[in-house]
């Protein structure tokens, strides 16, 4: 019994498929993946193609699908990821209020609280308005608004 080349092709992009997101979602496993799907659609449309340019083809297409897949990732990873977690720096000089935190007070930044420490040793009350001058780890340095 003899297979056809685009449902060995169409078969190996589908185990591809599934066995990607198991393995963590590689790159290079969504590369062969598209190049499998390719060489099916090719091998349906040509269906005397040799299987040495079939292969040929399959490597062809992975090896440019590596830097062009991965500049898109990166474009679309640097699109969505704005704004989604803002680093410490993106914080500073910012208003702020201050808010319960446990037993303590925190300071509520962005959407975040932050643990605070008040640079003139001022007591500071839940509601106070501050102004975000740096970040020392995690704890927020704030000054009071006057």
């Amino acid at each position: 019994m003899e297979i056809a080349p685009y449902l060995f092709w169409l078969g190996l992009a589908l185990i591809l498929a599934a066995v990607t997101p198991i393995l963590g979602g590689h790159l290079f496993l969504l590369d062969l993946t598209l190049s499998a799907v390719l060489l099916a659609f090719l091998a349906w449309l040509f269906p005397g193609l040799p299987p040495l340019i079939q292969l040929t083809i399959f490597v062809g297409t992975t090896l440019l699908l590596i830097p062009t897949v991965s500049w898109t990732a990166a474009r679309f990873t640097d699109a969505l990821g704005k704004g989604a977690v803002a680093g410490a720096n993106d914080y500073r000089g910012r208003k702020a209020v201050i808010v319960r935190r446990g037993k303590g007070i925190g300071v509520l930044v962005g959407g975040e609280t932050f643990p605070v420490r008040v640079i003139d040793e001022e007591s500071l009350k839940p509601g106070e308005r501050v102004l975000v001058e740096e970040f020392r780890g995690i704890t927020a340095v704030v000054r009071r608004l006057r």
